[in-house]
């Protein structure tokens, strides 16, 4: 996973840092326990001096044991969270450079659960996992050599028990990701079910389906909890499995210890220090069973962002043009994937540049899929469309070309002035209380009012006036080609009179009016 793994070089510092502590906390942590065995030896030897000195060594020790620690937490806590913001920027990234056509097959919901879900997954199950993995991999290297420096055989028994519980996760690799996989999977269908039923509130209170919605809504839960219990029992057993294993080794070390303490091998010191490394070393070979466990099971879960962020955005567009002379739509013909009958068949026409267009006809007719092929939202069945001679699929940069004002105004939960410039600091004031004063929004036409918040459960605005915003966002923008779908609905006489005579008056774009 070298894309996964790159996010790691982009914060090698912190990454630096955190091995940096990691070491130097073991180190220390060795020295604590050899100072509690001179503790112990000079407390039975009555030698007050040395054991004075033993005490002194060790709360410095300890001291700098609690140092280090605080050191690599933070440094644990600062990579792992900057890799997670960089990894939501690029998922984000990756998604607004999606044609349009192929966002929509997915739902916003499916989109919403990959930064709730997905990505805090890999975050904990690979990257946090990894962290640790190498920090347990760290104690495990420094106390064995603390061990073979107090004796050989203790070294040798303890390595090959205290390792056998390592063994589980990759043993049982298929159904981990199995169940990590299914897990997900539900999750994010649970998001995208409850997103669908919440943005349908009006109709269900409307309608007084509030009984049938929660049966739906009982059973996604229900799917979602199943995985998420089914995932979490297996996590448990392996767990469990992984302790038990761990403990008989941890017993069987400490009793071949004491045979070494009755053979004379070993003082009260070396026993005390041998029982506090192993016991060091017990937790360490459990917890790394655990995160190669989480390792081996978030494969799926950094294959799934590696392809998504992976993916080819334009197909084979490769081409960035300028719009110089005309559009031409030669004899093209659409239908949806499945249907018989056409939505429109053969319609031809030329679009030049600067000029004003209408395009009429009566509700249903196509219009709207005409001005959806021309965007390449939908792959035409027949025909050609070129931008001065060339094909619209080789071009990879039509949304530079085209604005388009649709029926259905969106807008940002944000102020007026950022809902019209679509946050482009360069648009000034004086433009936007221009373009709203001639679209007769006179009312928002001041500093004032275009400080105004709008969006949803904010300002509630008519729906002409969403659709002037919309057309001021339009006619701001510096696209060639601009779109108005039908610009003059939901307007009263004297507005249609002013907004026609303005669209009119437009001479630096290309106007299609729908």
């Amino acid at each position: 996973m070298i894309y996964i793994n790159r996010y790691i070089k982009s914060h090698f510092k912190r990454f630096f840092l955190f091995v940096v502590a990691v070491l130097l906390g073991n180190i220390a942590a060795l020295l604590v326990q050899f100072k509690k065995g001179d503790v112990l030896n000079n407390a039975l030897g009555t030698d007050y001096a040395l054991l004075s000195q033993a005490i002194i060594f060790l709360i410095v020790f300890i001291g700098l044991e609690i140092v280090f620690w605080l050191v690599e937490f933070r440094a644990q806590n600062m990579f792992v969270n900057h890799v997670e913001r960089d990894m939501k920027h690029d998922f984000f990234s990756s998604i607004l450079q999606m044609g349009y056509s192929k966002f929509q097959n997915s739902t916003i919901g499916t989109y919403i659960s990959k930064f709730t879900i997905l990505i805090p997954q890999i975050k904990t199950t690979y990257f946090s996992s990894l962290m640790l993995l190498l920090s347990f991999c760290v104690k495990i290297v420094i106390i064995t050599i603390g061990l073979s420096i107090l004796n050989w055989k203790v070294m040798v028994l303890t390595l090959v028990l205290l390792t056998m519980p390592m063994y589980l996760p990759k043993i049982l690799e298929k159904r981990l990701q199995h169940f990590q996989k299914q897990h997900v999977e539900k999750a994010e269908k649970f998001v995208d079910g409850l997103t669908n039923i919440l943005q349908g509130f009006e109709v269900i209170k409307n309608f007084s389906i509030e009984k049938r919605i929660i049966t739906r809504f009982t059973g996604i839960n229900f799917d979602a909890s199943k995985a998420s219990l089914n995932n979490d029992n297996y996590s448990s057993l392996m767990r469990v499995l992984m302790a038990f294993i761990s403990y008989f080794s941890y017993f069987a070390i400490i009793a071949f210890s004491a045979y070494l303490v009755f053979t004379k091998e070993f003082n009260a010191g070396q026993f005390f220090v041998a029982v506090g490394m192993i016991d060091q070393l017990s937790y360490p070979f459990i917890a790394i069973s655990g995160c190669i466990q989480n390792i081996v099971a978030a494969k799926v879960l950094k294959t799934e962002f590696v392809e998504f962020i992976s993916q080819d955005r334009n197909g084979n567009a490769a081409k960035v043009i300028h719009f110089m002379d005309k559009i031409k739509v030669n004899n093209i013909s659409f239908r949806y994937p499945g249907m018989s009958s056409w939505v429109f068949h053969e319609v031809s026409l030329e679009i030049q540049k600067r000029g004003k267009y209408l395009i009429q006809g009566e509700s249903g007719c196509g219009k709207t899929t005409l001005i959806n092929c021309l965007l390449r939202y939908h792959q035409i069945d027949r025909g050609t469309i070129t931008i001065d001679g060339e094909s619209i699929d080789n071009v990879a940069n039509i949304y530079d070309i085209f604005s388009i004002m649709r029926q259905d105004v969106f807008l940002f939960s944000d102020t007026l002035r950022n809902n019209i410039t679509l946050f482009d600091d360069s648009i000034k004031d004086t433009e936007i209380i221009n373009i709203l004063t001639r679209l007769g929004m006179t009312k928002y036409a001041t500093g004032e009012g275009l400080d105004t918040f709008v969006g949803d459960g904010m300002l509630q605005l008519s729906g002409g006036e969403r659709r002037r915003i919309s057309m001021a966002r339009v006619l701001l923008s510096s696209k060639d080609v601009v779109i108005l779908d039908e610009p003059i609905s939901n307007l009263d006489e004297d507005n249609k009179k002013m907004i026609q005579d303005y669209i009119m008056s437009i001479k630096d774009k290309t106007v299609i009016i729908v």
